[in-house]
Order: C-alpha cells, then sequence, then structure tokens
C-alpha cells in the first residue's frame, strides 16, 4: 500500500489487494476522492491529527464495514462515505456540526445511526437509501435539515424534540410513509419554549413522563390548566389527572394566594394614608441613596 501525500493531505492510495488501512500520524486533511473505489478494504484506522475529510472521500468503499471518525473532525462532507454498502454502524463524534449532503446515502447496511448534540445541520439525501435504518433521532441542536435527508417508506421512524420547530415542521411536511414521533429530554432547559398545545399533544398521547418533565417550565393561568385535567379526564388516564390536580394546587393556587395577599397590603396602605405615606418616603430614601451610591 502506496500512501500519496502532500503537506499533511492525504491525495490518495494506491492499493495491492490490502483489506485494512492505517492512515499515518500526522495527516491533517483527508482529500476528496482520496479513497474512492477501493473496493478491497474492510477496515480503515483515521488518526486523532485530521480535522477535515473531503469529498467523496470514501465514496464507493463497498466492502468497508467499520471506520472511527476522530473528535477532532468537525464535518462530514459531500459524498463522504456515500455507497459504503457493507457499512453497519458508524459513530459521529461530538466535534461534527454539520453532516453534508449524500454523505451517507446508500449505506444499505446501515443500522443504527446516533447523531450528537453538536450537529446544527444535515444535508440533502444524507441518510437516503439507507434501507436498514429503521430509525433516527434529532437531537435539538440541529437548526436546518433538507426533507430529503431520509427516503420515504414504510417501517422508517424520525424522533424529534416535541418542543422544536423540527418536529412541528416533519410533522405538517414529510412524506406520509414515514412516521414522526416526538422526544422529550429530561434535561434540557425547555424555558419560553412549552405551550399549551403541546402539553395537550403529550396528554394526547398519555404520556405522563413527558407531562411531568414540561410542567416544569409552564406558567398558565387556571383556566388553562383546567383544560388539560378536562381532556385527561376524557382519556380516563387517572395516574396523570392525579398529577395535573396535584401541580395546579401546588402552584396555580400558591399564586392565587400570594396575588390576594398583596392586594390585601395594598388596600390596607390605601385605607392608612399615613403608613402609605411612610412606605413612600421610604422607597424614595432607598432609592436616592442607592443612586448616591452608585455616582
Amino acid at each position: 500500500m502506496k500512501f500519496i501525500i502532500k503537506k499533511n493531505t492525504l491525495k490518495g492510495v494506491k492499493l495491492k489487494g490490502e483489506t485494512e488501512a492505517v492512515i499515518p500520524d500526522g495527516i491533517t486533511t483527508i482529500g476528496d476522492n482520496a479513497f474512492r473505489n477501493c473496493t478491497s478494504l474492510t477496515s480503515i484506522v483515521i488518526p486523532d491529527s485530521v480535522a477535515s475529510i473531503g469529498d467523496s472521500a470514501f465514496c464507493n468503499c463497498a466492502s468497508l464495514t467499520s471506520i472511527a471518525i476522530p473528535d477532532s473532525v468537525a464535518s462530514i462532507s459531500y459524498c463522504a462515505f456515500r455507497n459504503c454498502s457493507s457499512l453497519t454502524s458508524i459513530a459521529i463524534p461530538d466535534s461534527v456540526i454539520s453532516i453534508g449532503a449524500f454523505a451517507f446515502q446508500y449505506c444499505a447496511s446501515l443500522t443504527s445511526m446516533i447523531i450528537p448534540d453538536s450537529v446544527a445541520s444535515i444535508g440533502d439525501h444524507a441518510f437516503y437509501g439507507c434501507d436498514s435504518l429503521t430509525s433516527i433521532v434529532i437531537p435539538n441542536s440541529v437548526t436546518t435539515i433538507s426533507w430529503t435527508a431520509f427516503d420515504n417508506r414504510d417501517g422508517f421512524t424520525l424522533y424529534a424534540d416535541l418542543c422544536s420547530n423540527l418536529y412541528m415542521r416533519a410533522k405538517r411536511n414529510l412524506r406520509p410513509k414515514t412516521q414522526t414521533l416526538y422526544t422529550v429530554d429530561p434535561e434540557y432547559d425547555y424555558s419560553g419554549k412549552v405551550t399549551l398545545r403541546l402539553l395537550k399533544t403529550v396528554i394526547a398521547e398519555n404520556d405522563v413522563v413527558a407531562l411531568k418533565i414540561l410542567l416544569r417550565y409552564y406558567k398558565s393561568s387556571k383556566r388553562y390548566i383546567d383544560q388539560l385535567i378536562s381532556d385527561s379526564i376524557e382519556l380516563k388516564n387517572n395516574e396523570m389527572t392525579a398529577f395535573l390536580l396535584d401541580w395546579k394546587n401546588q402552584n396555580i393556587d400558591i399564586e392565587e394566594q400570594e396575588h390576594r395577599e398583596e392586594l390585601e397590603i395594598e388596600r390596607a396602605l390605601f385605607a392608612n394614608p399615613e403608613e402609605l405615606a411612610a412606605k413612600s418616603s421610604q422607597k424614595r430614601i432607598t432609592h436616592t441613596s442607592y443612586t448616591e451610591a452608585a455616582g
């Protein structure tokens, strides 16, 4: 085996029937088409020094069954592993932020794929024709995805976070054979993202676990919580109904009680003008002292 190297870039390789390739340390870039059509290779080892994998770098490596991408790589380029038809699994490191168009197209033996939280974009046809792939989870980090990234076939399930725009768009736009289901991450901060509509979706699915997670971040009036309780009662889900009633008593009623107490204090102050004047004077003195201190 002979590697063609120029300035730390692997330009190509000449094989003599070898089935394994170990890329030398110090290589920082695997160039475009470097291993293209190396059909005899079953295994390739990439060193940690590699930061970039070029377009079609491993395209048509039809016998390749395993390869590890080091966490120094930031992107999976255009057609990088296209038509690696014997590849059964591949681990994408947390360093990768984009998966390019056609990156894993026609990897027909690929049975599992974990997309890390670092990935922000997935290109056209990235996983199209991966016939053995039955499901894939899209993390919250993904903000751009092509609707042709996955082919439209029975038995394939796309999982996307319930509170992401991706989930709502997928439900509306993906082709009918692709099933779209939601996920909820107990470690994710959903502040400002939980709506009544999403909570109703969770209740309709009888998903008590997801409801408990999302309600941590939900602020609403008694009227809206009563709507959720009514939905739960209609579904005859006793566990969910009991949880919602407890949540209402612990949150909504406490807020209303605090509001009532504040109103009572205000009414008492207005009924006693001298005390109100003293309170107002105290606030002005405090503000003046703060201003002088700041100056």
